[in-house]
């Protein structure tokens, strides 16, 4: 990660969400690699999504949800998207669609085995993106605050 490369809450505080965020940054055509990247994760890890990988795609999914709908919970993401105009099609939003459901399903899913004891209150910061994904009518998040005082749990 470099020192352009923004820290990122909720969808976006991982070193891999920041990485793939980093590499869309550097790419000619947002759009394009956006596809790519979320073509691969709906195509080879529908079965469990994996570390990174799912990080990842769940942070490009949301990039692409806050285009749609213009929410962008946090500071960060919304200078992000500024610095960055890309064009969101039909296709990158139903494979983003795609990728956020696979990437906040239950089971199968690396990440709600990690966040086990905030997984509802993550899930619940994502339901705007959900929301713009799928065409429906929202509010602005709420803003992500896990609950360090249970980490010991996980």
């Amino acid at each position: 990660m470099d020192d352009r490369t923004p820290f990122f809450e909720g969808p976006f505080d991982s070193d891999e969400a920041a990485d793939a965020i980093a590499e869309l940054e550097e790419s000619e055509d947002v759009a394009v690699v956006m596809t790519e990247l979320l073509e691969e994760f709906v195509r080879d890890y529908a079965d469990y999504a994996e570390e990174g990988q799912v990080e990842a795609a769940l942070a490009v999914a949301c990039l692409v949800a806050a285009r749609i709908s213009g929410i962008a919970p946090d500071e960060a993401a919304h200078h992000w998207l500024d610095r960055n105009p890309f064009t969101v099609s039909d296709d990158l939003r139903r494979l983003a669609a795609a990728a956020f459901n696979l990437a906040t399903r239950p089971d199968d899913n690396h990440l709600s085995e990690v966040r086990t004891a905030e997984w509802p209150q993550f899930l619940e910061h994502l339901e705007p993106y959900r929301k713009a994904l799928h065409g429906e009518p929202q509010e602005p998040a709420a803003l992500f605050t896990p609950d360090f005082a249970r980490q010991g749990e996980r």
